[in-house]
């Protein structure tokens, strides 16, 4: 992705902002439901945002589905999934790219959804694994209490 740095742009309900690397994607009163969800982002990406070209890099991309109750039947792994698939082709060329994921459901209204999408280098996952063992570690060595 070019490195091309913007506040919000795109008028109504979805709106877009690049900073570094870093995709900014945020889709108002919209359905948590798969098929709007996909034909929104992409619409939106063929008609008004086509400033993206789909990667071959590893990607970290964030979730934040703004609920009225958090606890309503809106299954995290489902709109994942269906954010993952509309991006394909669009941010990255396919979604066994994104090499970390993260969904989250949080109380907002509207209902909206936030993804956060960043190119990562591998050798970050592996640093963080390598850390995570050796708290592990210090731990089990009496080291952690």
């Amino acid at each position: 992705m070019a490195k091309v740095e913007h506040g919000w742009r795109g008028r109504g309900k979805v709106r877009v902002a690049r900073f570094g690397d870093a995709v900014v994607f945020h889709l108002a009163d919209v359905s948590t439901r798969a098929g709007p969800l996909q034909a929104q982002i992409r619409d939106f990406c063929r008609k008004e945002y086509r400033g993206l070209a789909p990667s071959s890099l590893p990607f970290a991309v964030r979730i934040w589905a703004e609920l009225p109750d958090p606890d309503m039947r809106v299954d995290a792994d489902t709109l994942g999934k269906a954010c993952l698939d509309a991006f394909t082709g669009i941010l990255w060329r396919d979604d066994q790219q994104v090499r970390r994921l993260t969904v989250a459901k949080v109380e907002g209204r509207p209902r909206a959804v936030t993804i956060h999408a960043v190119p990562m280098l591998a050798v970050t996952d592996k640093r963080d694994l390598a850390a995570l063992r050796e708290k592990i570690k210090e731990f089990d060595d009496g080291g952690g209490g």
